[in-house]
């Protein structure tokens, strides 16, 4: 526990104590097998009820993987607090309207992509259609493109269940855009990477495609981070080159056992440079 502690990056420290942290303890697990030598933190969350005012079952720990001690310590605590925060539900910001009531600083439910006709229709559907009459809870938050006020839907922005009794539901909440940096510039440029890569992912996945693999064997830094990490797994693993969908370096990793044609392990990565989103999807 103390190399733990040891390694908390000094902006986080704070976040971290048995007594008075949010995250109340951090936990270093084994890696298997067939897993990448990689390092792996457990942050266990503080108890949010008496903390935040919600519970936290949906985050019971979570865990952050990294080449050094100080990669995984940060990643693990980064990823808690996230999750802790998008727990929290500032009622005082919620206003329950529809968004012709909001007029245009609403954003258009029409842009989202929620569910389609077919399952509105099954019976005890448990959501209903987003449309410009339907009133639901929405949180102020701004516009990326001009910096302009917006409203929000509180279900597509918090993860803690923010709709009361006899309120209808649009959708659940997902961690799909959360991210926790030094600066809200960074925060939201990592935010903006993760939704990319899960777009380009259910892409391909939803129209059934296949990209072209990535070959690395003319990188040097790739080849020898691939020798130190994943061949000693015993895996085969490939990299899936998703970087034509938003012209950024997308990367979907795909590990399989030799031999084997059923199970499979998948993750995808978006990142300033090929070789980080490589080797996050991979890892």
């Amino acid at each position: 526990m103390n190399r733990l502690l040891d390694a908390i990056p000094p902006q986080l420290r704070p976040l971290v104590s048995d007594r008075v942290g949010v995250i109340c303890g951090l936990d270093e697990t084994l890696a298997g097998a067939d897993e990448p030598p990689l390092i792996r933190v457990t942050a266990v969350p503080a108890a949010a009820q008496e903390l935040i005012g919600c519970s936290l079952d949906h985050v019971v720990s979570v865990c952050g993987t990294g080449r050094s001690v100080r990669e995984a310590v940060a990643a693990a605590i980064g990823e808690s607090v996230e999750r802790s925060s998008a727990s929290y539900l500032p009622h005082e910001r919620f206003v329950v309207a529809t968004a012709k009531e909001l007029g245009r600083t609403a954003v258009d439910p029409a842009s989202f992509g929620l569910f389609s006709t077919d399952q509105y229709a099954r019976p005890r559907f448990p959501f209903v259609p987003f449309e410009s009459s339907t009133r639901i809870r929405w949180v102020d938050g701004v516009e990326l493109g001009t910096g302009e006020p917006a409203w929000l839907p509180v279900e597509l922005v918090f993860l803690a269940d923010a709709v009361l009794p006899g309120e209808h539901r649009i959708a659940y909440a997902t961690s799909s855009g959360l991210a926790c940096a030094e600066s809200a510039l960074t925060a939201t440029e990592r935010g903006l990477f993760e939704l990319l890569e899960r777009d380009a992912f259910i892409l391909v996945w939803a129209n059934r495609l296949s990209p072209p693999l990535l070959d690395w064997s003319d990188e040097p830094r790739l080849v020898e981070l691939a020798r130190t990490y994943f061949d000693p797994t015993g895996l085969d693993y490939y990299a899936v080159d998703l970087s034509s969908f938003h012209e950024l370096p997308i990367v979907l990793g795909v590990v399989q056992a030799p031999g084997s044609g059923a199970a499979m392990g998948v993750g995808a990565a978006a990142a300033p440079t090929l070789e980080q989103a490589w080797l996050k999807a991979l890892a």
